[in-house]
């Protein structure tokens, strides 16, 4: 949680206060921001690592469509097929398996071209 405070006689006033994006079961939400990034984030609140987006223009689409299921289903695999996934925690377009390549919506299931 964030909090930006400003001194006045020796005590603290909250200007503002950020809270984390939660499920309706009072997880913490797959995808959380701060000031300077979004970031995917298991149910206790921590840091997905290597999928941090920081806030900036060249990446708006990134983090537009920024849902964080190919990281969630990443951390829990153990298989040593995993999904390739971008940056952002979504599914790559384009999945690889055994030398087969193939195309998967934003859920990591295969269409048809």
């Amino acid at each position: 949680m964030q909090e930006i405070l400003q001194k006045k006689d020796d005590y603290d006033i909250v200007l503002s206060y950020k809270l984390p994006n939660c499920t309706l079961d009072g997880n913490y939400a797959p995808v959380q921001e701060n000031l300077k990034s979004k970031f995917c984030s298991t149910p206790d609140g921590l840091p997905i690592p290597n999928f941090i987006v920081p806030k900036t223009t060249e990446n708006e689409k990134l983090l537009d469509s920024m849902n964080c299921k190919c990281a969630m289903a990443l951390r829990i695999m153990s298989s040593v097929e995993k999904p390739s996934c971008l940056q952002n925690g979504n599914y790559n377009s384009t999945q690889c398996r055994r030398g087969t390549c193939f195309n998967v919506d934003e859920d990591g299931n295969q269409v048809l071209n």
